[in-house]
């Protein structure tokens, strides 16, 4: 294992892949990495799919041999997604027996039609759950009102969440709520409590508010410290202490630093280390850090960074300072945290038509005549 993999892992957080797609797994990438020890776990992106149907042609042989046996672009498009998710699955399977379900999973997101039902989103979960057939096969639950109420419907149902789109320490604490809510009533009726949710907390999209944009990571680092900091006091309460005597596991912090649209670069790789943490890279990062070998300068709120070690502190450090700095000059960070999930949602649509446009488009290709 890379040196400062190991490091990484000693201080407890663990690299996740950002976006799957067939073209990641048919070339080895995806294996490589897994060989390596370098992933412990993927995080399926809407946007990887999209690009690899409107600008690859790593679909289009599977396209082909299933648009006889589909009869819309959505279910053909969904028994793809299948199809990567299991292969990637499987592919970490290793990695999540050695763990005992502590990594080694990847994540499945339903169509973003459902976001604002919560009893469509509890249904799809459950069937998504049972068509995958994987034991570490985590269903992605839009940040939407229904989500949370999905999320604490599912905790107590015992289905594997990733919880998505937590921009700030008080979108998580709902998202907190909602799955210690569940936990609490499987403790009340003698239920196993190990269920597994993850908590995706997205960072880049903080970079757009800074204005002038010199240092624009200190905006979304000092929120990632916020969320960090509200995580281990929540986790040090007497409420989380029973739950966690009975077997409950921490629903672990998924940092996302990455983004279409942003200039992707490693500079958040070293100022996310945190205890109990995954940091989800894109393919590309994630090579760029493995082929230099070492982290680079850089840490928590501007402060260097020499070698792979603790940088979000546990007791809050300088964010508090650094987000009262931004709202005298006129941030409203509750705003923008919601703005940010409206905002995420509505890309996850884009994205979704765009797919199922392109999947239309190919199949009707291979059969000869448009799709009704």
């Amino acid at each position: 294992m890379n040196p400062h993999l190991r490091e990484l892992r000693a201080l407890g957080q663990t690299l996740w892949l950002d976006g799957l797609s067939r073209d990641t797994l048919r070339l080895g990438r995806l294996a490589s990495w897994v060989g390596a020890q370098a992933l412990g776990g993927v995080g399926s992106q809407w946007a990887a799919w999209r690009l690899a149907l409107t600008e690859g042609s790593f679909y289009d042989e599977a396209i082909a041999d299933l648009s006889r046996r589909h009869g819309s672009a959505q279910a053909l498009f969904m028994a793809l997604v299948l199809a990567d998710v299991g292969e990637a699955a499987d592919l970490l399977r290793a990695e999540f027996d050695r763990s005992s379900g502590a990594t080694g999973w990847v994540s499945l997101p339903l169509p973003p039609a459902l976001a604002d039902d919560a009893r469509a989103l509890v249904q799809e979960m459950a069937w998504w759950h049972q068509a995958a057939g994987r034991p570490n096969v985590l269903i992605q639950l839009p940040g939407t009102p229904a989500g949370l109420v999905a999320l604490e419907a599912a905790t107590q149902a015992a289905l594997a969440v990733q919880m998505n789109h937590q921009f700030s320490a008080a979108q998580w604490q709902q998202a907190c709520a909602a799955h210690w809510r569940g936990l609490e009533q499987r403790q009340h009726a003698g239920l196993p409590l190990a269920v597994a949710v993850v908590v995706a907390v997205p960072v880049r999209d903080w970079e757009a508010l800074c204005e002038p944009p010199g240092s624009p990571r200190r905006l979304g680092l000092a929120v990632a410290q916020q969320v960090y900091h509200a995580w281990c006091v929540a986790h040090a309460s007497a409420r989380w202490q029973s739950l966690a005597h009975d077997g409950a596991r921490a629903a672990p912090l998924l940092w996302q630093s990455g983004g279409e649209g942003w200039r992707e670069s490693v500079d958040y790789l070293p100022a996310l280390v945190a205890q109990g943490s995954l940091h989800a890279l894109s393919g590309e990062v994630l090579d760029t850090w493995l082929a230099q070998g070492q982290m680079l300068q850089g840490g928590a709120l501007g402060e260097p960074l020499g070698e792979v070690r603790q940088v979000l502190s546990p007791e809050g450090g300088y964010a508090d300072a650094v987000l009262e700095a931004f709202r005298r000059e006129g941030l409203d960070d509750g705003a923008a945290a919601e703005r940010f999930q409206h905002e995420a949602q509505a890309r996850a649509l884009r994205d979704w038509d765009l797919i199922l446009a392109a999947v239309a488009e190919k199949m009707a290709q291979s059969l000869g005549a448009p799709l009704d």
